[in-house]
């Protein structure tokens, strides 16, 4: 091997054996082998870290929508917890008003029950009087049913909000005059009839309830006191304000337990079986006004007892 040294420029001769350059060929593929191979390693793990990173980045989202999953599930857990709270709170005051409903009307069944095979319209020879009037005009007056409506809701036309709809219902049921105001039969019921005291035929403005003398009276619904007064006709009589100007009468009683303005309740006594004013004998003569005009109160006696089978 020829060598030029750079210092002074002259040729000099080198010798190297054979094994020498076969040494130093061996050590530097030796050594560019040792870094090709650290070169890829290192290749290899960059790549290995890039796939990890990714790995890690892809976990992380799954775990970041996983917790969005959870908040959300979360969220609508509480939601629903919410609204099942607001269900069973719905179905309480339901219920509890359907219970008062259901009383109100079981009270109203039971206050003064009319034995069923005396709700005929077979007037009886008992004691009788009350109110009269001439009909031989043909003026008298027939009840219609928007009258009745006045007293007993129509669910065909109740309030969508059904909280506001039983509550009038109570209110309207607690106050309307239903059921008997005394446990007797009826002697006289409303309509035409053969005057006790004429002879002539009139029409009969009320129910006669023939009861012993001293009997209690009881109010049929929730009022207050319009008045107590005597007449000639009716005797001690006394009329209770209920809603929706509907009235009732009680005539002639013995004794008045009750005065002008005082309020009374379902069941509440408000007099005693007397024969006052016009009469035959002890007995009540019941009567219930709507719009200043009497009705039939066998309608409100019998709808109570169905009311209060239908509950």
């Amino acid at each position: 091997m020829w060598v030029v040294p750079p210092t002074d420029g002259r040729v000099r001769k080198l010798r190297v054996s054979h094994r020498k350059v076969l040494l130093v060929g061996g050590v530097a593929l030796l050594i560019a082998s040792g870094f090709l191979y650290v070169a890829g390693d290192y290749s290899r793990i960059q790549l290995v870290r890039l796939k990890d990173a990714l790995f890690l980045k892809q976990v992380t989202a799954e775990r970041d929508a996983l917790k969005n999953d959870k908040a959300s599930l979360q969220t609508t857990i509480s939601s629903l917890e919410e609204r099942n709270i607001k269900v069973r709170e719905y179905e309480e005051n339901i219920r509890t008003r359907v219970d008062e409903l259901q009383g109100i009307l079981h009270s109203a069944s039971a206050l003064g029950v009319v034995p069923p095979k005396e709700l005929g319209t077979e007037e009886n020879q008992d004691e009788v009087g009350g109110a009269e009037i001439d009909c031989t005009g043909g003026d008298c007056f027939s009840p219609s049913s928007s009258l009745l409506g006045r007293i007993v809701p129509d669910t065909k036309t109740v309030d969508p909000n059904l909280f506001e709809t039983l509550d009038r219902t109570i209110d309207l049921v607690r106050s309307a005059p239903l059921g008997s105001p005394v446990n007797g039969h009826i002697s006289s019921p409303f309509g035409m009839r053969r005057s006790p005291f004429s002879g002539r035929w009139r029409k009969h403005q009320g129910l006669d309830f023939s009861m012993p003398y001293g009997s209690q009276v009881q109010s049929t619904g929730e009022g207050v006191i319009k008045s107590v007064r005597r007449t000639k006709t009716y005797g001690l009589v006394i009329d209770v304000l209920h809603t929706n100007n509907v009235m009732t009468r009680y005539a002639h009683l013995s004794k008045a337990m009750v005065k002008k303005g005082e309020k009374i309740c379902r069941g509440e006594a408000v007099g005693l079986v007397g024969s006052s004013g016009s009469s035959t004998g002890p007995h009540l003569h019941y009567e219930v006004h709507v719009d200043g005009k009497q009705i039939d109160p066998l309608l409100l006696v019998n709808l109570a007892q169905k009311l209060g089978d239908a509950f």
